[in-house]
């Protein structure tokens, strides 16, 4: 699976990352296509740029109204896809819909915006947002989670 392409150095297709209780993150491993001339160094800089390592903000959000049964994690996901965000979102108990994203601030703000809104079909009342800064890269993989 190819995780992210640059143009003009090839496709990385696998990053393997190590997140130690009290160490900052670190990069143990690179996998990629057209990265052969690249000393390891090297590797781990593109990474870390490509990846976007470093002064991320993450949002949790709290999504509540008539929000599950509308298709609205599906389309969140595909938003949040598009905005090359990475995090989760799922149903919760209650009727609510919970989801934590990752990215540049501005980035993760245009996708507040759509959750205010959501999909055709949804009724959205309120979306409740707690900001964070982060040290988790910006892998661009947003899950959805649980039921």
């Amino acid at each position: 699976r190819i995780v992210r392409e640059s143009p003009h150095i090839g496709s990385i297709t696998d990053i393997r990352l190590c997140y130690g209780k009290y160490s900052p993150l670190h990069i143990l491993s690179v996998s990629c296509h057209g990265l052969n001339r690249l000393h390891h160094g090297s590797i781990a800089d593109f990474a870390a740029k490509q990846f976007n390592i470093g002064d991320m903000n993450k949002a949790k959000l709290l999504i509540k109204g008539r929000v599950q049964g509308v298709g609205y994690r599906w389309t969140m996901r595909e938003k949040a896809d598009a905005l090359g965000l990475s995090g989760w979102v799922r149903n919760t108990a209650d009727g609510s819909v919970e989801a934590c994203a990752l990215g540049d601030r501005g980035v993760v703000e245009s996708l507040i915006e759509w959750c205010k809104v959501g999909p055709p079909s949804a009724v959205v009342h309120s979306v409740d947002v707690e900001w964070s800064e982060s040290d988790e890269p910006n892998i661009g993989v947003f899950d959805i989670r649980g039921r």
